[in-house]
């Protein structure tokens, strides 16, 4: 690289400073080009030579945006199931604890494998009528003492399905897998497989 002699500027160069000479003849190596400027050469060799354009940065944001927007979105849904869950308690006189109960396992439902039946309000109100029903059986409750034998259950059941006519199998579903989260908790399945019993273990041993 040609060495510039900052204080003195080279024979034909006018009355700039070496120092703004140096400065005029490199600055384009940082500056920031427009998207909309005429350039020469291919797009990938005056990329090198920037710092970023308008829509390098503005795909940058967007990326930044999308990732906040749906974490945003997720804790909304969340607070939804929760709100809506204790409402429905609420009308239908649950008690504190079997409400704790019933939004444990409503968060830990993935809504997806009840397809067009995933509704908030539908899955909490299944949630509710298995989860403190069973809990109170569980505990000697009679028959009448269910929630879903109460007048409230009835109310809130109208005004929440509207006539929907699929919400015992939704119930069905409900059921299989609120039962499937208790065999994991008690069993401590997981999904993650582990070392086959069956086979020797072929590590080094210390």
């Amino acid at each position: 690289m040609a060495s510039y002699d900052m204080e003195h500027g080279r024979e034909g160069e006018g009355s700039l400073s070496g120092e703004e000479l140096y400065i005029d003849k490199h600055v384009y190596e940082t500056a920031f080009e427009s998207p909309n400027a005429t350039a020469v050469g291919k797009p990938d060799d005056r990329q090198k030579k920037r710092i970023g354009t308008d829509d390098d940065r503005l795909h940058q944001l967007n990326e930044e945006r999308h990732r906040a927007l749906k974490g945003h979105s997720n804790r909304m849904h969340e607070l939804d199931k929760k709100r809506i869950t204790e409402a429905l308690c609420s009308a239908l006189d649950v008690s504190n604890g079997e409400q704790r109960l019933v939004v444990k396992h409503l968060q830990e439902l993935d809504f997806d494998q009840f397809g067009n039946q995933k509704a908030v309000e539908k899955v909490s109100l299944a949630v509710i009528r298995y989860v403190v029903d069973q809990q109170r059986l569980e505990h000697g409750a009679e028959w009448d003492d269910l929630v879903r034998n109460s007048d409230a259950y009835t109310d809130v059941r109208e005004r929440v399905l509207d006539g929907d006519r699929g919400f015992m199998k939704l119930c069905e579903k409900v059921k299989s897998a609120v039962e499937e989260q208790r065999f994991r908790a008690m069993t401590g399945f997981s999904d993650v497989p582990g070392p086959d019993p069956n086979l020797q273990n072929t590590g080094r041993r210390r």
